[in-house]
């Protein structure tokens, strides 16, 4: 039962990382990283490797969510030597580690500040293992990853131009609205290089637009600069009363106590 306690509290973490509409959202945040440490480092029977690595994913990503890239690469490293840890045989249920592994690689992708070729393949061979289990909105998202990552480092190119249409042409695969809303926004940003395609521009951002404004939630950030959504692009537009997304505020947890959790959950491999 303490495993599915820590399930769930690392769940916690995921739904709460995206929420941008409360103002309490962030202090949430942070009471559900404290919980779901205290669960992760209270199993003491079997294997909680990958339930450590679990919580360490969490936390990459929300760090990454406020800009707070260095300790975000820091937990990224430990997080994968733990998930490099973690075995097949070591679960009842091999395929749900394998699953848990393959959607952890774009995480890694993301948040890290040195890609090497082992995360490169590891995240190629996630694509194949989320189709081989049908697992389609971890695929979207790992489409809407690669595709951000590309535009972040090669600009606006042909390859995040055919990884984006793909992430939409399954786009009722999956019910995953941070990922639909940014391949969205992305197709919108794309299609504004072409006089021709202004149209189709303004009709993805406005429905990325939508989409952001009904689920309360932001676009991940981009290192170059301040993300401000859709809205900034549809301004460029014309629509002069489209709305820019706020930039997120602290973190909720200072700089100390993270490191402390960090090696609180990622210092065994108990």
């Amino acid at each position: 039962m303490l495993s599915y306690a820590a399930d769930c509290a690392i769940g916690c973490i995921a739904a709460l990382r995206a929420i941008q509409g409360r103002c309490d959202a962030p202090i949430l945040l942070g009471d559900a990283l404290r919980k779901a440490a205290r669960a992760v480092t209270s199993l003491s029977q079997g294997n909680t490797v990958i339930w450590r690595a679990q919580f360490l994913r969490q936390l990459e990503l929300a760090l990454f969510d406020y800009r707070e890239f260095d300790l975000g690469a820091k937990c990224c490293s430990r997080a994968r030597e733990l998930f490099t840890a973690t075995t097949h045989h070591q679960s009842a249920h091999p395929e749900n580690i394998e699953l848990i592994k393959a959607n952890a690689s774009r995480a890694h992708l993301l948040v890290t500040d040195q890609v090497d070729d082992e995360l490169l393949s590891d995240f190629e061979a996630a694509k194949t293992t989320l189709i081989k289990y049908g697992d389609w909105r971890g695929y979207v998202t790992n489409l809407d990853v690669e595709s951000s990552i590309e535009c972040t480092r090669h600009g606006l190119t042909m390859k995040a131009r055919d990884l984006v249409e793909e992430g939409l042409y399954y786009r009722d695969r999956t019910n995953n609205p941070w990922a639909l809303g940014s391949l969205l926004y992305r197709q919108g940003e794309l299609c504004m290089k072409q006089d021709h395609r202004k149209g189709k521009a303004k009709e993805a951002l406005i429905e990325s637009a939508e989409i952001f404004q009904r689920h309360s939630i932001t676009p991940e950030p981009q290192r170059d600069r301040v993300e401000q959504g859709p809205g900034e692009a549809l301004r460029v537009l014309g629509i002069k009363n489209a709305a820019l997304i706020e930039p997120r505020g602290k973190f909720p947890i200072g700089r100390d106590e993270i490191g402390k959790l960090i090696r609180l959950v990622g210092g065994s491999n108990r």
